[in-house]
């Protein structure tokens, strides 16, 4: 009989043994969980700054666009009004030119005319 009740005593030892690794078991499924659940929880915070950061620096470049885009826009207004005074400048040139040919044209013709008087007048003897 002892036998049976050394054998008993090791059967309980066991089963207690097997209650305690259950309750383990149990214990470090929890904590695994909880740690998943905490490392999802980090993820998405890293996420969350990730997507802050682009958001920033897509920002800063959208900035930087508008920032070459008015300076640019400034530069072509500049450049327009340039071209607009120099067309101007030609426009005002070329009427110029055009008087002065015209005053050349009847300076010359009016120096034709003289030309011609004289001559008359020299061929009818009242120069000498």
């Amino acid at each position: 009989m002892i036998k049976t009740e050394m054998m008993e005593q090791t059967m309980e030892r066991v089963q207690k043994w097997q209650r305690e690794v259950e309750i383990n078991r149990r214990s470090l499924e929890e904590k695994r969980k909880e740690r998943e659940k905490e490392v999802l929880r980090q993820l998405r915070a890293l996420q969350t700054v990730a997507q802050h950061c682009k958001e920033i620096k897509l920002n800063q470049d959208l900035q930087q666009a508008k920032n070459d885009s008015d300076g640019l826009r400034a530069e072509l207004d500049n450049a327009i009004a340039v071209k607009h005074h120099l067309e101007n400048n030609s426009n005002e040139l070329a009427q110029k030119l055009y008087r002065t040919e015209e005053a050349l044209l009847a300076s010359r013709s009016k120096e034709n005319e003289l030309r011609r008087n004289f001559e008359v007048k020299k061929s009818e003897g009242q120069l000498e």
